[in-house]
């Protein structure tokens, strides 16, 4: 499921924005920054919003598209643009492969730029699933797992995840209910 985004999500990066002290006003660069991660954030939002809503994927795509222009090495961006490729162009049936190809690609940089976000680990290891590379996937929703531990929001849904994937691919119910 794609979360809404705004600008307090705990998922999004923040690595990438700007940081300047109390005391001075941000420099020209770090508005122009901001401004530039703020356009992101609205297109990401907008994208998310004409396709829950109006459910108009080209639309959506073109403002992905808009927006990886402004940032194409912004963490949440890739993430959820994946996630999008992943979700919809699949279900479109539009070059499927490809578009499983490319949400990997994406995936993989963004979980390089922030490697402990458990909610995207779960969405690459599902798309490593749906590419029919099982034992990457397994791989991924083990590292969630691992990763998770001890977050009380985050560790139900990666546990969940994975019993449900041993259990549907693995079909070893004894592992499942582990």
């Amino acid at each position: 499921c794609l979360p809404g985004f705004n600008l307090n999500d705990p998922f999004q990066s923040t690595s990438s924005l700007p940081t300047a002290s109390l005391t001075s006003p941000p420099t020209t660069k770090a508005k122009k920054q901001m401004t530039t991660n703020a356009i992101i954030l609205y297109l990401m939002n907008y994208a998310h919003f004409i396709v829950k809503a109006k459910a108009n994927i080209e639309i959506a795509t073109t403002l992905y598209q808009k927006a990886l222009q402004l940032g194409s090495d912004h963490p949440s961006l890739l993430a959820n643009y994946a996630h999008f490729l992943m979700t919809y162009h699949e279900e479109t049936g539009s070059k499927k492969g490809h578009a499983l190809h490319e949400a990997q690609n994406y995936f993989e940089r963004a979980l390089k730029a922030v490697p402990n976000n458990i909610q995207w680990i779960l969405w690459y290891a599902k798309c490593l699933k749906r590419s029919h590379k099982v034992a990457q996937a397994e791989l991924m929703y083990r590292v969630a797992v691992d990763k998770s531990s001890g977050q009380s929001r985050m560790e139900p849904i990666a546990i969940c995840n994975y019993g449900t994937f041993i259990f549907n691919h693995r079909k070893d119910t004894t592992k499942a209910m582990a």
